[in-house]
């Protein structure tokens, strides 16, 4: 492996709490994660994008519907369910090897194993990852008339660390392959590239630069002064500006991750506001008259400077005005050299002044109040809980509640002790509301549907900072030599039986104080003690052994496998005598 590329490891491995991973499967975990995170910056767990067994030269399969990053066949069914005719979709198929060199016979067997899936034969052997892949990627073809251009686009990465130039022979390789992918007639369009040393740079240094933008604005008016705000103006820009210095990418492609502060997604251009917009822009009588019909739109930053008629910001998000913005950039190429685009750009680093801006520029229009949770009183004090936790726990237990997307980026803080409200909230569904299907097979349909049970003010906070802490301390035996190794996706139904075995009870289902102190106090005082935890997590295999192993990750996530783990646990681990 080349020593740069190697750095880069080293450290997202330490980061991520894959340190005892073979080298081998750190840099597929790298890799995927790299190219996922170009195309989605925001929260996914690359395991869920990373085959686990030896799935026909594939280490990597991502699905990206309607700009969302979806691992489970519910999560596309849901976004499928949306009201738009044209969901774009892209399929990316990636495979990673360490070696300095480009290997024609493991591109030859990629290119192979992406042809056989993509295919209706599918000849070749599926191990579990694959298998609920293919049946995301059959829900797709099954719905071809929802996809935009009647097919999904499809990808092929093959990354390794060389850094000489592409041989004759591996180029000629590339195109055949990407060639007979294309002749399937199921995928719209086919991409092979190769990823070597400079291209792995380039994307290791998106996942941890800073996103900057300058804009030349025609007019700008300063605000008065106001508490928690540093600074703010309202300007007038050229719409070409606009899309051009804050939009587009060094690619040309939208910056998706500039709307993660945004509370609705884009609703597509069959959407009649969005129709109205794009009527305005594309009708030469009217749009020298956008900036006057158009409600204009909210962008905050951290950080942003005005020289002259020069405005630049750092990390910034578009808070209000993601369909003006995504409409916008569907006509780029149109001929809008006479409209302008009004904006408001303030500078704010205060996560409350954050959430009210975002929260008063989006309460004009019926928004889903589960797009808020960021700003929900009782997920604000979970985030201060966790921080007053820390003087009471060791260095080992220290952890982090991130209640807004990359609100610790930046920082000396490893990722692995941070805990999103995804993450926390199915943690505590697995360990206290025994829902660990729902947590594993659509974490976002479990935030909704459990909002009023996971989020009431009167709830205690002390629930989700052990769920946490749990998921935590429970991540090391999943590697390589340890008792979980090969249990990975059954992680939120260990979760489970973590719990039952640590109290010998079952787990309270309402969360306020007097319910759930004994019980987080049991789990607590077992996480503190190493030995405990391994004498604890070396009974889990042969409970999950006896409950019975299922073939592929689909029937993990079933309801019914859930009712038989929950089964076992309370008739086999409640009564039995502590061991410990």
């Amino acid at each position: 492996m080349h020593k740069i590329i190697g750095s880069f490891l080293s450290k997202f491995s330490e980061e991520n709490g894959f340190e005892s991973e073979e080298e081998s499967t750190q840099f597929e975990y790298f890799v995927n994660y790299i190219v996922a995170y170009d195309k989605y910056p925001r929260e996914f767990d690359v395991r869920e994008i990373t085959s686990d067994d030896v799935d026909g030269g594939i280490d990597g399969i991502i699905f990206l519907a309607d700009d969302e990053l979806a691992s489970t066949l519910e999560e596309v069914k849901s976004i499928f369910s949306r009201p738009k005719k044209n969901i774009p979709v892209e399929i990316i198929f990636i495979q990673a090897k360490s070696s300095e060199s480009y290997d024609r016979g493991e591109i030859l067997k990629f290119a192979d194993g992406v042809e056989d899936f993509v295919s209706t034969r599918c000849l070749l052997p599926q191990g579990a990852f694959l298998q609920s892949c293919k049946s995301i990627y059959d829900y797709i073809i099954e719905n071809a008339s929802k996809v935009k251009n009647g097919r999904p686009n499809c990808k092929l990465y093959y990354a390794c660390t060389s850094s000489n130039s592409i041989a004759p022979e591996i180029e000629a390789t590339r195109i055949s392959a990407e060639t007979k992918v294309q002749q399937t007639g199921f995928v719209r369009s086919t991409e092979f590239k190769y990823l070597g040393l400079s291209e792995l740079t380039d994307l290791w240094n998106k996942t941890v630069n800073t996103t900057i933008a300058t804009l030349e604005v025609d007019q700008f008016v300063p605000f008065p002064s106001m508490k928690g705000i540093a600074e703010a103006y309202i300007a007038t820009v050229s719409a070409k500006e606009f899309i051009q210095k804050l939009l587009l990418n060094e690619e040309g492609k939208l910056r998706t991750n500039i709307f993660e502060e945004n509370v609705r997604f884009y609703l597509g251009e069959d959407n009649p506001v969005n129709k109205k917009i794009k009527a305005t822009l594309e009708d030469s009588e009217q749009a020298d008259k956008f900036a006057i019909f158009n409600n204009g739109i909210t962008i905050i930053s951290p950080d942003v400077k005005v020289q002259n008629k020069r405005i630049s910001m750092e990390n910034y998000q578009i808070v209000n005005g993601c369909q003006t913005s995504n409409v916008l950039f569907e006509c780029r190429n149109a001929n809008i050299e006479k409209s302008y685009v009004t904006i408001k750009i303030i500078e704010v680093t205060d996560v409350d002044v954050v959430s009210d801006i975002v929260s008063a520029t989006n309460s004009q229009s019926e928004v889903d109040n589960n797009q808020f949770l960021a700003f929900n009183p009782f997920v604000r004090r979970l985030e201060k809980y966790f921080v007053a936790m820390k003087p009471f726990s060791s260095k080992v237990q220290e952890l982090y509640f991130e209640r807004r997307f990359d609100q610790y980026r930046n920082t000396d803080i490893p990722k692995k002790r941070v805990f999103s409200i995804l993450e926390t909230g199915r943690a505590l569904g697995a360990l206290f509301l025994g829902k660990p299907d729902l947590a594993s097979r659509y974490p976002n349909k479990f935030i909704s549907e459990m909002k009023k049970e996971l989020f009431d003010e009167k709830n205690d906070e002390e629930a989700f900072y052990v769920a946490a802490l749990v998921d935590y301390c429970l991540r090391p035996y999943y590697q390589k030599g340890k008792p979980l190794n090969n249990y990975a996706k059954y992680k939120w139904h260990v979760i489970t039986i973590f719990g039952y075995l640590c109290c010998q009870q079952e787990p309270p289902k309402i969360l306020q104080k007097k319910k759930v102190s004994a019980y987080c106090s049991k789990i607590i005082n077992i996480c503190k003690q190493e030995t405990i935890i391994q004498s604890v997590v070396n009974k889990i295999p042969s409970i999950l052994n006896e409950i019975g192993l299922k073939e592929n990750r689909d029937e993990v996530r079933s309801a019914t496998y859930a009712k038989e783990v929950l089964k076992y646990c309370h008739n086999k681990l409640i009564l039995v005598p502590n061991q410990n």
